[in-house]
């Protein structure tokens, strides 16, 4: 807790970095991102992000590199001592049928499975984004996304590679492992018949995709969220059929609880991310969800639903999204969080109210 409270008095996390952080989420990353692209596309600029895949991060971390950096953002004496002692030396065996394998010592990496252990990855990679002064990074973890945004395509081609192989060479320099056929590219435009990128990281060509997975959703090139929503629609849809089985042997409350449980948890995850989606996108969603209030109150399946989510007290997937706006609003504006999307917010005294169109001619 101290080592905590040490941080947060000191700002030492990159504003960059989500994981791990306190009332900072997937969702808060995401957003980060996706903000940032569409800032670049009204601009009408194109966008391009890289999406690292780092391999094993957490089990490749360099001890004597961690060392320096802790000690270079204030941690020194017997409480580094202390620090170093969790992660080096570490024994472990395999045992299997009662019989223990020879005890071996780890001295890379760090536990994980504790609060401590990520804490020291945060501080291990807090200085990537010195790397490049002109990229956009958006990290949660070891899950690394860089983005660039101008209106000329092939300075956002060069810069994108040769700012990438800086990254590189930072994460190579801090003995990191980056798996470079898993990292792919997205380029973001409003033009037409744009060239496909072409960029080299480390000599390695990177593979240009339209859509890939990002903490858990689906983004796509387009920012149209159809992918994701049709990969959540598949998720629904099999939690319905689990449904249909049980509900003629568990009671209303429980079949809720499940819905709960493999339903809205989909409908909720990051839906303040997709949640705007055009209606033809997401009534599929709708539909599904629909569906399902239907079993749970074993319903005719042309029964009207407006009645039925308000009597269970369940919210559309619309709704939710209206609920997720409402309380980011409210974080950003009274928790002061989220310093990067406060300033747009507009207070009702803010907003004139003078009429501006132009008044009719008196005769």
């Amino acid at each position: 807790m101290r080592m905590l409270n040490f941080i947060d008095k000191y700002n030492i996390i990159s504003s960059t970095q989500f994981g791990f952080r306190k009332k900072l989420s997937t969702e808060t990353a995401l957003l980060s991102l996706t903000d940032y692209i569409h800032n670049g596309l009204t601009m009408k600029h194109n966008v391009g992000a890289i999406y690292m895949d780092l391999s094993k991060a957490f089990d490749v971390m360099n001890h004597d590199i961690l060392k320096l950096k802790l000690e270079h953002y204030g941690f020194r004496g017997n409480f580094l001592n202390f620090l170093m002692s969790f992660v080096c030396d570490r024994k472990y065996f395999v045992n299997v049928n009662g019989l223990n394998s020879k005890t071996n010592t780890v001295n890379i990496g760090v536990p994980q499975g504790s609060t401590l252990g990520p804490l020291l990855f945060l501080l291990y990679v807090n200085d990537m984004k010195f790397s490049s002064s002109l990229l956009k990074f958006v990290q949660f973890a070891d899950d690394t996304t860089l983005g660039y945004s101008c209106k000329d395509f092939y300075q956002l081609q060069q810069t994108l590679e040769i700012e990438g192989n800086k990254v590189m060479e930072w994460l190579l320099a801090n003995k990191l492992l980056v798996n470079l056929t898993k990292t792919h590219v997205m380029l973001f435009s409003l033009k037409r018949n744009i060239p496909k990128l072409s960029i080299k990281i480390n000599n390695s060509e990177l593979e240009e995709v339209s859509e890939t997975n990002f903490l858990g959703v689906q983004i796509d090139n387009k920012l149209n969220w159809k992918a994701h929503i049709t990969h959540i629609c598949n998720k629904i849809s099999k939690s319905i059929a689990i449904l249909r089985l049980v509900r003629s042997i568990f009671p209303r409350n429980i079949l809720k609880m499940i819905y709960m449980s493999l339903i809205y948890s989909y409908l909720n995850y990051c839906n303040l991310i997709w949640g705007a989606a055009e209606h033809g996108i997401i009534l599929p969603l709708f539909k599904l969800q629909k569906k399902a209030i239907r079993i749970i109150t074993n319903s005719y399946y042309l029964e009207h639903t407006e009645p039925l989510f308000k009597d269970h007290k369940l919210l559309t997937v619309y709704q939710v999204y209206v609920l997720n706006c409402i309380l980011f609003i409210y974080k950003c504006k009274k928790c002061n969080l989220f310093i990067e999307f406060k300033g747009r917010i507009k207070n009702n005294s803010d907003i004139h109210d003078h009429n501006t169109r132009q008044k009719k001619s008196q005769s």
